[in-house]
């Protein structure tokens, strides 16, 4: 009997072994869900500081800073475009118990804050064999003791059909992180005097594009821009209808997510309240392999399935700008290195719209106001300084019609198109109407080589 009875446990033992096996091969499925803020005058270091003690943060869990950096992620050096990555969640999907461990690092970036506790190493957050229950397990999870809490929506991200999963003593319905990334620019946007340029600088399309038009929520839609291309949204162009929550979380069920998951991530988007955010906005979604480069993720025993549905939020500059001034005034900016790296970072910007001719946003205007001897020689380069708009018109006219003369030698014509564009400066930019020469003088400029030589800022404003 003892010896039968030795036989069904080990049989009994074999099978659930088998089935442990048989999870560890793949069978569950993982989704993931995120967006990513460009130029929203957001910074890490303030919002870390903001946040309840109950969410664990880089404060109280390094040993050192990581490297979150100084300033407003619009105004870090590099080529990188260096941005929030905003309440990525991780969801498991099982139909029995199993243990896993997660890894998500942060590449030129780092951790901010997550949910539940993680080991934080080497500006890498990993959850070390947890467990994962069937979905329809019931089980207690945390109840959370600051309503701050709930307004970054770590309650509402729970009301979806997933596996809890319990982290220490701690049971949830995700794991949950936000940090700052580094990545090489992706959409490549600037504002001209025909509307708004979108450039696909990335090596993967980009999909279900909304651009919004100041104190419009009708958006105009692009289904795909196919890596490297560019394309013109005409200047106020919008789309048919308004754009609500609910047509968002119809993109991204489309997109891969569960219909309880779009629901919760289209919440948690429209309540950044990004429509009332001045300027233009532009969002879009990125594809899984963009996502898997910017937060690379290695789960352990890996899933039958993994999605990972990313947006990103993309303000105007001008937006960034003007929380960046606010700032000046603030303890946390009177740093002197960083007020100086700040002032160079809007020259740099300021420059290069004057020396191309582009228009000056609000918030740039404001800058150049700035107490800083090379920002006041930007603010000469497009003072006004005529009285006459009439006469000035018809001098402009002049000279283009002088500095485009192909039956002058180039060498005669470069001084005269110097002077062109010194006239053409202030007049652009103090809002005067453009004459049909004018208009043919802002397409020619689109052609590097018959304006070379005339259109570089004053040599030392920049540096």
């Amino acid at each position: 009997m003892k010896k039968s009875l030795g036989f069904l446990i080990g049989c009994l033992a074999a099978f659930l072994a088998g089935a442990s096996v048989a999870q560890e091969a793949g069978g569950y499925i993982v989704h993931e869900w995120g967006y990513f803020v460009e130029n929203s005058g957001r910074d890490a270091l303030e919002i870390a500081a903001t946040m309840p003690d109950e969410v664990p943060n880089y404060r109280t869990w390094s040993a050192g800073q990581p490297r979150i950096g100084g300033g407003p992620s619009w105004a870090r050096g590099g080529g990188a475009a260096v941005s929030m990555g905003t309440e990525p969640y991780l969801y498991f999907y099982s139909d029995t118990s199993f243990q896993a461990s997660v890894k998500v690092e942060f590449p030129g970036g780092a951790p901010v804050f997550w949910w539940p506790v993680a080991i934080l190493s080497e500006g890498a957050l990993e959850w070390k064999n947890f467990r994962v229950f069937p979905r329809n397990s019931n089980q207690a999870l945390h109840e959370w003791g600051d309503l701050a809490v709930d307004r970054l929506g770590l309650a509402r991200a729970r009301d979806v059909a997933a596996s809890p999963i319990k982290v220490g003593n701690v049971y949830d319905k995700y794991l949950f992180y936000e940090g700052t990334m580094s990545t090489e620019t992706i959409l490549r946007r600037r504002v001209s005097w025909d509307g708004l340029h979108l450039e696909n600088v990335s090596g993967r399309d980009l999909l279900d594009l909304l651009v919004f038009w100041p104190g419009s929520d009708r958006p105009l839609q692009l289904a795909r821009l196919g890596a490297g291309d560019e394309t013109v949204v005409p200047a106020d162009k919008t789309g048919d209808r308004a754009f609500t929550s609910e047509d968002l979380a119809g993109f991204l069920e489309k997109a891969g997510l569960y219909a309880d998951e779009a629901r919760a991530m289209a919440a948690s988007v429209w309540e950044t309240k990004f429509l009332e955010t001045p300027g233009t906005k532009v969002v879009y979604r990125i594809p899984k392999e963009t996502y898997d480069g910017i937060y690379p993720l290695t789960i352990d025993p890996a899933p039958a399935e993994t999605a990972r549905v990313g947006l990103v939020l993309s303000f105007d500059l001008d937006h960034a700008i003007d929380e960046t001034l606010r700032k000046m005034g603030g303890t946390y900016l009177r740093r002197g290195d960083i007020r100086e790296t700040l002032t160079a970072q809007l020259r740099e910007i300021i420059g290069s719209r004057i020396e191309n001719l582009e228009p000056l946003t609000d918030g740039m205007k404001k800058a150049l106001a700035l107490d800083d001897e090379r920002m006041r020689g930007l603010a000469r380069l497009v003072a006004k300084d005529f009285t006459d708009e009439a006469k000035r018109a018809s001098e402009i006219e002049d000279l283009i019609a002088k500095g485009f003369d192909t039956k002058v030698p180039r060498a005669e014509r470069l001084p005269i198109l110097e002077r062109l564009v010194a006239r053409f400066r202030p007049y652009l930019y103090a809002g005067c109407e453009l004459t049909p020469a004018m208009k043919e003088l802002m397409g020619r400029r689109r052609r590097p080589e018959e304006m070379e030589g005339t259109l570089a800022v004053p040599p030392g404003l920049l540096r």
